[in-house]
């Protein structure tokens, strides 16, 4: 399941993203490119709430695709600690999704959550068999 091979749509994103960053440089300059560098980082880059990446999508419990983080931190990252709820309403409002999980607590409470990332930070750098591929990769069914 957890495959560390490259594979072709692997390297064709690269090649998407050098591309677009070349245009990015070739027609607005270095400092559109340097913000967008910067953007990029503070989304999912050494941004102290970018953990949450990994606490939402990577695989804790085989086969558990997605989790919820249940803390205070899930106020300035607009609710998305409740992912798992994002997932089953993605039209839903921030604002509301810790409601689903309060109006149907029988489909959400049984589920693994997190309760701190920074042990989900830890976990990720000092545990040796936990590393990027954790993610649950979904293959088209054969008909």
């Amino acid at each position: 399941m957890h495959n560390p091979s490259i594979r072709l749509d692997e390297v064709l994103n690269y090649v998407v993203i050098f591309f677009t960053d070349y245009l990015i440089y070739h027609y607005w300059g270095l400092n559109a490119l340097i913000f967008t560098l910067i953007s990029g980082l503070s989304s999912i880059g050494p941004h102290p709430a970018a953990i949450h990446i990994i606490a939402e999508h990577y695989e804790f419990i085989e086969g558990q695709e997605t989790y919820d983080y249940i803390g205070w931190w899930n106020i300035p990252n607009l609710m998305l600690g409740y992912h798992i709820e994002h997932h089953d309403f993605p039209t839903c409002p921030w604002w509301n999704l810790k409601k689903i999980r309060e109006i149907a607590p029988e489909y959400y409470e049984y589920l693994p959550y997190h309760t701190s990332y920074w042990k989900v930070l830890k976990q990720f750098l000092s545990d040796i068999n936990f590393n990027l591929y954790y993610r649950t990769i979904r293959t088209p069914e054969k008909k």
